[in-house]
């Protein structure tokens, strides 16, 4: 037990959750807000289950090599610095990936041999490194920031729904 609240819940446990009676609030609930950005996420995500495709939900970690195999042979190169983790939990995720495709294609690659059928999808993150800050991408495209709250680099939202079909 590290506090209060750490002692008030073994208390709590001792006495027994059930002998605590329950009591309503006194006040009235805050007027609740919608959060549009998510409630697209979420139509968006239920319509591609609709349609038969399967969530995947993959790390966030990566390897420029693994990402590098999202691009076509014949485009660019991806330039864009990655933000590389100090300490990373293994050698192949030390990075935060630029795009959820990689992610996609290479679940796709590891069940392709034992199913015959792949609908996936993943909504996801990304992230990029602008003036040493670090730029998270939600799925809306809207950026979080950190540290503190400098401005991300400007421009086109990176691509954060990917889907791979087969049949």
């Amino acid at each position: 037990m590290t506090g209060q609240a750490d002692v008030i819940e073994e208390i709590a446990r001792i006495y027994g959750y059930d002998r605590i009676p329950e009591t309503p609030m006194a006040d009235q609930l805050p007027p609740q807000i919608g959060n549009a950005l998510l409630e697209k996420e979420e139509r968006v995500r239920d319509r591609l289950v609709v349609e038969g495709l399967q969530e995947i939900i993959s790390y966030r970690f990566t390897t420029p090599g693994r990402e590098a195999r999202r691009i076509p042979v014949d485009a660019a190169p991806d330039d864009k610095p990655y933000v590389r983790l100090v300490n990373p939990i293994s050698a192949d995720k030390a990075v935060m990936r630029h795009s959820v495709l990689a992610s996609v294609l290479e679940t796709a690659e590891h069940n392709a041999r034992i199913r015959e059928r792949l609908a996936l999808f993943e909504i996801g993150p990304v992230f990029s490194r602008w003036r040493r800050e670090i730029c998270r991408t939600n799925s809306s495209g809207s950026p979080y920031y950190w540290p503190g709250r400098a401005a991300c680099r400007p421009g086109r939202a990176p691509t954060v729904v990917a889907w791979i079909s087969s049949t």
